[in-house]
This record gives C-alpha cells, structure tokens and sequence, in this order.
C-alpha cells in the first residue's frame, strides 16, 4: 500500500525528504519552528529571574528554545484583544502601561512596568457589571513578551518556571496593596511622594544624586488619577515637594533625594512648621 492512503498519510517536502504529518505540531522542536518566525526574544535572556531556580542544564534549555513573540505598542490605548492566541499572559518587557477604570464618575489607575504580568481577558470580565468604562492604555511606547504556547510546552518540561513567573505575579499584588495604603494618607504630598519611591523601590536607579525614576510617559494626569487626586491638587503637591527638595525632575524622569523615612520625616515638620506660624 502506498504510504499517502495510510491512516496517518505522509507527505513529501521541497527537499524530497518523507515527513510524517502524524506528530501534533506541538509536539515539532521547539527551535527549529520558532526560528522561522518574526520578532521573537529568548525570554531567558530578557527576564533572567525566570531562572534562578534551575539547574544549569535546565537554564542551557530555556536560553536555546524558550523562544517567545514579541509586540510593540504606540503610545494610546492597546488593543490587548489583538494578541494571539492561545497565551498564558503578556509579559511588560519595556515602557509604561496603565490600567485606567472608571466607576460611578470616578477615574482611577494601576501603573504596571517592565517584569508585570498582565492578563487583561481573564481580568475585565468579573468587574463588567460595576464598570462604566476601561482601558488599558500605553504611556510610553512598550514592548510585551506573549508568554504562548511555547511558554506552556517550556513549563511542562521544567516545571520550576512556573513558580518563578508566579513571583513577579505577586510581587505585583503586593503593589497594588501598597498603593492601597499610599491612597489612605490624608495629605496629598505624602501621597505623592509615597508613590514615587513606591516607584522607585520597582524601577528606581541609585546615582550620585539620589535615586532616578524613569518613567516616561508619566503625566500629571496619570499621576493625579493613582493617588485618587485632582490634576490641580498634585501640582500643588509637586511645587511643595521640589521647594523641600524632595523631588526634581519632569517629562518622565524624576530625582528622589535622601531616602523614603527622611522625607516623610521632612514634610511633617514642615507641616509643623506652618502650623505654629
């Protein structure tokens, strides 16, 4: 019988070698399939905290295969329905994305950054019936790993990758419960500063001068919609912050000086201050 009317036919490629089509495509190596495609990173080399869990032979296999798609977004609102399927999560790799909800007239924002993990489609439906409006919107042209496929195949051959992408997960919850606390303060320049070395504990750089944040993107409106605030109350609360040298900078780079508790400590005797004068 020949070989095309089996029950699992065969068929022959451009090089005339016979390739037999019963394998599932999931099952193709990882590398030679993933090779042919387009924009595409080693999600080893660009999140090396993936794999600090894992042997040496195990971290050799993820630098080689573990191959993922890579999107860039424009600045505006990302279509977050137009990344392919089927996908675990998308991984922020570079620049700013916000998660901006409105409920009852009221605006509000979660800031996420380079290493958050973001599921958008499993997320929006639960909150459907309390949410007027939502988006989610690139400040900042940004850059996602589409953890697909070939994330799920790398976890289940090593299993200690999904523990590792478990703890940027949380690590994001326990910001967001952060930020919780940071809205509670009465005072909207404790708010703010709270929320910059909030920032700069996640994405903050140590120089000479103090510690740099660079977020661009990073508007006063955005600002004013993290810490549940009007756009003219954070200015008033950023002109206090630089006349107390608190803070310095704009236009999506900012200067944190001293370090959080002292300047905490610096506005309430400040607010001290005015109220014995």
């Amino acid at each position: 019988m020949s070989p095309s009317f089996g029950i699992y036919p065969r068929e022959r490629n451009a090089a005339c070698r016979v390739r037999d089509i019963r394998r599932p495509v999931w099952e193709a190596p990882l590398r030679g399939r993933l090779a042919r495609m387009r924009d595409r990173v080693s999600l080893g080399k660009i999140v090396p905290d993936l794999m600090t869990d894992l042997t040496t032979e195990e971290r050799a296999w993820v630098l080689r295969n573990l191959i993922v798609p890579q999107i860039s977004v424009a600045p505006g609102v990302w279509d977050w329905q137009s990344v392919p399927a089927p996908r675990a999560g998308v991984l922020l790799l570079t620049g700013l994305l916000a998660h901006r909800v409105t409920i009852a007239g009221q605006l509000g924002a979660d800031l996420l950054g380079p290493n958050h993990v973001v599921q958008p489609w499993h997320s929006e439906p639960k909150v459907a019936q309390l949410v007027d409006h939502y988006e989610w919107r690139a400040l900042a042209p940004t850059t996602f790993a589409v953890l697909d496929r070939e994330y799920m195949a790398a976890v289940a051959r090593i299993p200690a990758l999904a523990p590792s992408l478990a703890a940027i997960s949380i690590d994001h919850s326990s910001m967001a419960a952060c930020q919780m606390a940071i809205l509670a303060q009465p005072h909207m320049e404790d708010r703010l500063l709270m929320l910059f070395w909030h920032f700069a504990e996640r994405w903050g750089k140590v120089t000479p001068a103090g510690v740099e944040v660079s977020l661009p993107g990073l508007t006063q409106t955005i600002l004013a919609e993290a810490i549940a605030a009007g756009r003219q109350s954070v200015n008033r609360a950023m002109t206090l912050l630089r006349a107390l040298d608190l803070l310095q900078g704009e236009h999506g780079t900012w200067l944190l000086h001293s370090d959080a508790s002292s300047a905490r400590m610096a506005l309430q005797q400040h607010r001290a201050h005015d109220t014995a004068a």
